[in-house]
């Protein structure tokens, strides 16, 4: 499966985005492509946290999860990550 994130109101270039599996921080998957309106992971079918962060690191506070998104086997989720 693969999972696409779209910012809502920014480009989603100016923010780090990290994926997990589900209910770990150790082992981040990596991004497979990425562009300044979307990032893209190739995942095993399952669920994942995602973090995201600013881009600015003066501004740790404004972290936030999206948490147990589920990655289908045979197609691609798209999610929207708040921006604001």
């Amino acid at each position: 499966g693969a999972l696409q994130l779209r910012a809502a109101k920014a480009p989603i270039a100016a923010f780090e985005i990290a994926v997990f599996p589900a209910g770990e921080r150790q082992a981040e998957a990596p991004t497979t492509a990425a562009a300044n309106d979307y990032r893209l992971f190739v995942l095993k079918a399952g669920r994942y946290d995602i973090r995201r962060g600013p881009g600015d690191a003066n501004a740790p506070q404004d972290t936030h999860w999206l948490l147990d998104v589920e990655v289908p086997a045979d197609r691609t989720r798209l999610k929207q990550i708040d921006a604001s």
